[in-house]
């Protein structure tokens, strides 16, 4: 459980949803199931999709979706291979700090591209931020109050821009 919120009773603390919901003092609700980041996956291990027991449920929900949508990109024996798993954390009224894990070999990663649009169809108003060589990367400048979509683009040697990852979405706080 998370919440985009600022007090208690707001985080992995909580276990269940209450009924009716709690809200913050902003009127935003307290409990709600943002990506499952507190809640571990309970089965067996899924080879294919390096998926193990005790993997963060939320990792295996983006694992999932790449592999259903863009089997391509997340097949570990190409050069070529999207960003699998990726989380936004630490959500304020104007930044938001992206994590995210660069395939191993025999993946051929050269360039990655860091996305985000307000715009979902990422048609318009399309931010994008080189991060080769980084692991996160705090988004600066938002604004308030607004939801933005995220995603990322890798390029391999032989294949630029070649694969794109999920996308998902965080909505800023309003201060």
């Amino acid at each position: 459980m998370s919440c985009n919120c600022n007090s208690n009773p707001c985080g992995c603390q909580d276990v269940r949803l209450t009924a009716p919901v709690t809200t913050c003092a902003n009127t935003e609700p307290c409990e709600e199931i943002i990506f499952g980041a507190c809640v571990t996956y309970t089965g067996n291990d899924i080879y294919d999709i390096p998926v193990n027991n005790g993997d963060r449920l939320d990792e295996v929900i983006q694992k999932w979706v790449l592999y259903m949508t863009n089997p391509g990109c997340f097949d570990q024996t190409s050069p070529c291979q999207a960003i699998r798993t990726f989380s936004i954390d630490n959500v304020q009224p104007t930044e938001a700090t992206i994590y995210w894990v660069v395939p191993g070999a025999p993946a051929d990663i050269v360039s990655v591209t860091l996305e985000y649009s307000t715009d979902p169809t990422f048609t318009t108003g399309v931010n994008s931020q080189v991060v080769t060589g980084y692991t996160q990367w705090t988004i600066i400048n938002l604004l308030q109050d607004t939801t933005y979509y995220v995603r990322f683009k890798t390029s391999a040697t032989e294949d630029p821009d070649c694969c794109t990852s999920i996308t998902m979405y965080f909505k800023t706080l309003l201060s």
